[in-house]
């Protein structure tokens, strides 16, 4: 079955669209002008600004010119991760949707998009319902959601004039979130003195592969392993007295994702290559157990390496591998209003060590801004970062706030009525453990803004399993169109 055929139809023919434009962060221009061309076809006000943002803009019905304004708000731009067996090029290859036997819509060997390919399918399904009576409604899309914020940096604060704001971009059938955690990433260096390989030496390539992943604030409690910390500590649990001279290091693909795979070139005496294997295999089958149900497919390819890299020495190899087994990683705190949502986390999402140098990018959370410059200073003053000396820096990028809206309000109270009524059960008004762009909008925004978050449930998103709720994107629409009609 074609996604063209579910309900309602409009969104997914829209979102069927939205997959055959690459739109990873930074690459959202062909999508953007499909959105401008598509919006002056029907006839609406429609522009871009100076970041690449799109503003459309829908006047009023007949009876609502008095009603109060809405936003509707989603990102342009998707998370690219793809299967490491995958070919895919985000930059040129449309993601290739399908519907699965439990529901959803997945991709084939990549990220769907559905966040927020989805949010901006909706958007676009309501703007186009002419049969909808509604208040002054504007729809923005932003750009770089994922990576730097810079759409909602660079937002102007006139475009939020407003009453309302529906943030289309939360990932969980039946919560409304008023409020959402800050971030900000923590990009350590570490300069390596590269030596000459030993003479009777053999570089050995080792790829731990097909781990969940998973988003770094929605998927950070539930114990998925992190492929770049889960090689290290499978060399330190295999190192014994071996020499290790490491070569090179990639781990994980975007920032804000649990690390689904990680790849590590070492060299080793010769004499000692088939033991080490050994010693490996049997760590490595220790490892599969612990996590048999949070990462079933989990496994470690071995093969032969290039002694032609650049390499640092046993020393040197022993002190990043103890760095990244330190850093506290995964839920830190858990929220006094809720004690099932993480309020404090930390995830290390890329990790790189390449020609002697090397670089990890940690990504810090917290509903509390306080909290997040702890996670800060706990991370960076670990006793293993000061084992590294002078040639360790850190740098603290892409800070992002916090953001706290009422639990109550005429909106709230309509959509939960609504929600009811087309679900049979209650709304929960709650906060999330990721970022939204909520949190730049309320800080520009005229005081009476008031700003939600809803959306259907996205399950693994920024990974490849990545899939959404079909029933509950169609929920999510008549929640919102019903809500629009009353918000008179």
């Amino acid at each position: 079955m074609s996604i063209e055929n579910l309900e309602p139809k409009v969104i997914w023919q829209h979102f069927s669209k939205i997959c055959t434009f690459p739109h990873p962060s930074g690459h959202e221009e062909k999508l953007a002008t499909y959105l401008i061309d598509y919006a002056k076809s029907k006839g609406l006000e429609t522009y871009s600004d100076e970041v690449g943002n799109v503003i459309i803009k829908k006047g009023p019905t007949l009876g609502y010119e008095n009603a109060p304004k809405v936003i509707l708000q989603a990102h342009l731009d998707m998370v690219p991760v793809k299967d490491v067996q995958s070919t895919h090029n985000f930059l040129t290859d449309p993601i290739e949707p399908y519907l699965g036997d439990d529901g959803f819509v997945h991709a084939k060997g990549t990220t769907l998009g559905a966040d927020d390919g989805i949010g901006i399918a909706t958007s676009l399904a309501l703007l186009e319902d002419e049969s909808l009576e509604h208040g002054p409604l504007t729809a923005i899309f932003t750009v770089e959601e994922e990576t730097t914020m810079k759409g909602a940096l660079g937002l102007s604060g006139e475009h939020l004039d407003a009453d309302y704001l529906i943030n289309l971009d939360s990932e969980e059938n039946g919560r409304l979130y008023v409020g959402c955690a800050g971030s900000c990433d923590i990009v350590m260096h570490y300069k390596g003195n590269p030596v000459t390989l030993p003479e009777g030496f053999s570089a050995l390539k080792l790829n731990l592969l097909d781990l969940k992943g998973g988003h770094s604030g929605t998927d950070i409690h539930k114990g998925h392993a992190n492929a770049i910390v889960s090689l290290a500590r499978l060399l330190l649990a295999s190192k014994k007295d071996y020499d290790l001279y490491l070569g090179e290091l990639q781990g994980g693909q975007a920032r804000n994702s649990i690390a689904p795979n990680c790849c590590v070139t070492l060299a080793i005496k010769s004499s000692q290559l088939n033991e080490f294997k050994q010693d490996l295999l049997l760590n490595f089958e220790s490892l599969r157990q612990k996590f048999q149900v949070t990462d079933p497919k989990m496994r470690l390819e071995i093969s032969a390496g290039s002694e032609a890299l650049t390499f640092i020495d046993d020393a040197q190899t022993l002190k990043v591998l103890k760095l990244i087994d330190a850093l506290i990683l995964g839920p830190h705190s858990w929220s006094k209003v809720d004690p099932n949502i993480v309020q404090t986390s930390c995830n290390l999402g890329v990790a790189s060590f390449k020609q002697g140098l090397l670089e990890l990018c940690l990504m810090a959370r917290s509903l509390d801004e306080n909290e997040l410059k702890d996670v800060v200073a706990k991370e960076t003053s670990l006793p293993q970062v000061k084992a590294l000396g002078e040639s360790f820096s850190f740098k603290v990028e892409s800070e992002h706030g916090a953001w706290q809206s009422p639990a109550s309000n005429h909106l709230i109270n309509t959509l939960s009525k609504h929600w009811q009524q087309i679900t049979g059960e209650k709304l929960i008004v709650t906060v999330l453990h990721a970022g939204l762009e909520c949190g730049f909008f309320v800080k520009k925004a005229p005081s009476r803004l008031q700003l939600v978050s809803i959306g259907a449930t996205i399950d693994y998103p920024h990974s490849p399993d990545e899939r959404v709720d079909v029933k509950g994107v169609l929920h999510v629409f008549e929640a919102v169109r019903e809500t629009l009609k009353e918000l008179k």
